[in-house]
């Protein structure tokens, strides 16, 4: 087994590969990009500048490519790249430069499954606030997907496989977010999830009506200390967010 500090792991359209972040430099916290044969195999390192914050590969539906978002933050650039799956031939598609960002927390970007188009998140200066947008590939027009903006994180995109919309999880109170769905093309936006509870992580099934997601929760507790003697103290009431 090796061992080591992965990231972002995600399997290639055919099965066939694993493809992970990993520190390549443990003194620097340098991250590459690798895939790994899932029968077995050598590693190749098909990604030399990975940095931490890349968030999650998207692939292609249809060509031998990938993108990721390559986060520079020593001068405060992002740029959406794609690259053949071995690594090669890597394209710029946008950049952001800051004060114009792409937020880190937000894990990556996500593939149409038309091929066509390309979401993410990101903040432009002028109100501070996150959107969606999206890429034409074939133009390299950027545009907001919806009008609505998010002053708490925003991230883990996911297109439905029929195209209908996209999910992604965003804040939903002061202490936990919520998964939401945004139509597409009309960005109508629907909360598919309403409670006090985190969500973290997502994954749609092929027919569009199942997802998949890592849901957190805290356990809280209201205490009471008789003469302000923390050794008498006991808990009158406990709960957990979404729980009463």
């Amino acid at each position: 087994m090796v061992r080591g500090a992965y990231d972002d792991l995600v399997f290639s359209p055919d099965g066939k590969y694993l493809y992970y972040s990993d520190r390549a430099d443990a003194a620097t916290n340098h991250r590459s990009l690798y895939r790994r044969p899932v029968e077995g195999g050598p590693v190749e390192k098909i990604v030399n500048d990975f940095p931490h914050g890349s968030g999650k590969i998207t692939f292609s539906p249809y060509d031998e490519k990938f993108a990721f978002i390559r986060q520079d933050e020593k001068v405060g650039l992002g740029t959406l790249v794609i690259a053949n799956l071995d690594g090669t031939q890597e394209e710029s598609i946008i950049t952001r430069k800051e004060p114009d960002y792409f937020p880190t927390q937000s894990r990556g970007a996500s593939w149409s499954p038309d091929g066509k188009h390309i979401v993410y998140v990101g903040v432009n200066a002028a109100d501070g606030s996150a959107r969606i947008f999206e890429v034409d590939l074939e133009s390299l027009t950027e545009k907001p997907l919806t009008s609505l903006k998010w002053n708490d994180l925003i991230g883990d995109l996911t297109w439905l496989p029929d195209s209908s919309g996209i999910l992604f999880i965003a804040g939903n109170t002061s202490i936990s977010n919520a998964i939401w769905r945004v139509t597409y093309p009309a960005g109508q936006l629907e909360q598919i999830t309403n409670d006090l509870n985190n969500y973290y992580l997502l994954s749609v099934a092929g027919d569009s009506n199942t997802l998949v997601t890592i849901q957190r929760t805290r356990d809280l507790a209201l205490w009471i200390a008789p003469d302000s003697d923390a050794n008498r103290a006991r808990a009158i009431q406990e709960s957990s967010p979404g729980r009463s």
